[in-house]
């Protein structure tokens, strides 16, 4: 029997910063790493200028610049019309720039300073939570591991592992789903930045410098479009944006390796925490990624509940409720950012998001 205070399930961005942001103040916990079944693919996904403030706090900033791909000043986006539209970092404060960065690298940096305190499983069997007490049994490599706790975190991104054990059940707000590759890099003579945005009938789609010679194209859809069928070919991917105005220009003649597909909708459990357990990142409150925020709510999801889980004046029903503001806002400005764009107001895509409250 493997006795600690915190047990983090999961070995993603929340669940790693919050292991470092424990061991800080040499609160004894275990960080859960299940062992990488399935394949990954960098993003090219960016941090803006306004998470640079709180990773600064959290004094992480040097930690991501220097495992960041490079500093990012910008990104075009046509949406809502079909005027190009650019946004500068340059006129952000205290910040002004944000950093494009590949989650599995810093992944792996924050699980090198989290290396004492992971235990890898390739099961998890058995969660009992009473008033007192958290015990967890995982198997690995066919031995069984029993761990005792005081709390335990729910890191496992979408998945909810812990909450799924427990039985909270999961609001999916929208059915949003994503198809990424990667592409060779092309430049257009309008854009000086390497982020673009463009919405279109069934969806809308992004284009993220990755390195020199490659960048990322990611479209978004929903299931009530029937566009997640055709997707799954590049081949098709020509005729689904043919009416763009340049996310179309992007794409390149030679078929990608893959092209990999997941759930990118808005999700949260009806509750985010309780007596001795609390869920964060993905498993708290998942983002759109039309918001930019997913990591930097990974980070912040992890701050607030290290403070919930050291600090007596913060407690896990603060946490619980100041998560649920967070997400209540975020879906006021998604909704309202959805629904700017009129053009296709009549198609299904979009027509969900008209229907939707502001």
């Amino acid at each position: 029997m493997i006795k600690t205070d915190v047990i983090i399930i999961g070995s993603g961005i929340s669940g790693l910063v919050l292991s470092l942001l424990l061991k800080r103040k040499q609160i004894p916990h275990i960080v859960l790493d299940r062992l990488q079944k399935q394949k990954v693919m960098a993003l090219a996904e960016t941090l803006p200028p306004s998470a640079m403030t709180l990773l600064e706090e959290l004094e992480l900033l040097k930690l991501f610049e220097e495992t960041a791909l490079r500093k990012t000043y910008g990104y075009h986006s046509i949406w809502g019309s079909k005027t190009i539209q650019t946004k500068h970092f340059f006129d952000n404060n205290p910040f002004k720039y944000g950093l494009k960065i590949d989650k599995q690298t810093i992944r792996d940096t924050l699980k090198t300073n989290a290396e004492t305190h992971i235990l890898s499983y390739d099961l998890l069997e058995n969660i009992a939570i009473t008033s007192e007490k958290v015990c967890i049994s995982t198997r690995y490599q066919k031995e069984k591991q029993h761990i005792q706790g005081k709390y335990i975190v729910d890191a496992t991104g979408r998945n909810r592992a812990l909450l799924h054990s427990l039985q909270i059940p999961i609001h999916h707000y929208d059915e949003l789903i994503s198809f990424s590759c990667h592409i060779p890099r092309a430049k257009h003579k309008h854009m000086v930045h390497d982020v673009f945005t463009e919405s279109f009938a069934g969806g809308w789609g992004i284009v993220s410098g990755l390195c020199k010679n490659t960048q990322v194209m990611t479209l978004y859809t929903a299931k009530n479009t029937g566009l997640h069928k055709q997707l799954t070919d590049y081949s098709n991917w020509k005729t689904i944006l043919a009416d763009t105005k340049y996310l179309r220009k992007f794409l390149s003649k030679e078929i990608p390796d893959t092209i990999l597909g997941g759930k990118a909708n808005s999700s949260a459990p009806q509750h985010m925490a309780g007596n001795n357990w609390l869920a964060i990142g993905d498993a708290a409150m998942a983002f759109d990624p039309l918001s930019s925020h997913g990591i930097t709510n990974a980070i912040y999801t992890a701050h607030r509940a290290s403070q919930a889980l050291i600090a007596s004046s913060y407690t896990l029903e603060n946490y619980k409720q100041d998560m649920q503001g967070i997400f209540t806002a975020y879906l006021d400005t998604k909704n309202k950012l959805y629904q700017r764009e009129q053009r296709w107001s009549k198609e299904a895509f979009w027509e969900t998001y008209n229907l939707q409250e502001v």
